[in-house]
């Protein structure tokens, strides 16, 4: 998975952080929720880092990169590139078994299956059997 769909769906982390399961799956989920989350915190601090880097302080104290700048356009390159990061070892935690114990809408499982939470085939396989 690349970093920057981790980045676009980190808020099913969130929710499935809050979500009450077995202590079991709860374990399982927890590790990879946490070692996910530090991908992510990762990528805000090299963000921020380069923000600093790149950009103006305003009225207020607050760092910010003026859009259509030479310095924007770096930024925007930059967050690209490290978007473009493959995550590799993503254990996938969850079956369809898991998700009907859950509750979660459509876009949640669509969220979890993109971040390589679900367990391969196991939404075709579960497509199938409800028809």
């Amino acid at each position: 998975m690349k970093l920057g769909v981790l980045v676009n769906n980190s808020e099913i982390l969130e929710r499935l952080y809050k979500t009450r399961l077995d202590g079991k799956r709860a374990l399982k989920l927890r590790r990879t929720i946490k070692r996910l989350n530090e991908e992510l915190q990762t990528f805000e601090e090299a963000k921020n880092e380069r923000i600093k880097e790149v950009g103006e302080t305003d009225e207020q104290g607050n760092m910010m990169v003026h859009p259509g700048t030479e310095e924007y356009n770096e930024l925007v390159q930059y967050l690209n590139e490290m978007s473009g990061t493959e995550i590799e070892d993503i254990d996938p935690v969850l079956s369809t078994d898991d998700l009907e114990t859950l509750d979660l809408s459509v876009e949640d499982i669509d969220r979890i299956e993109h971040i390589g939470l679900l367990k391969n085939g196991e939404v075709e396989r579960y497509e199938k059997d409800v028809g």
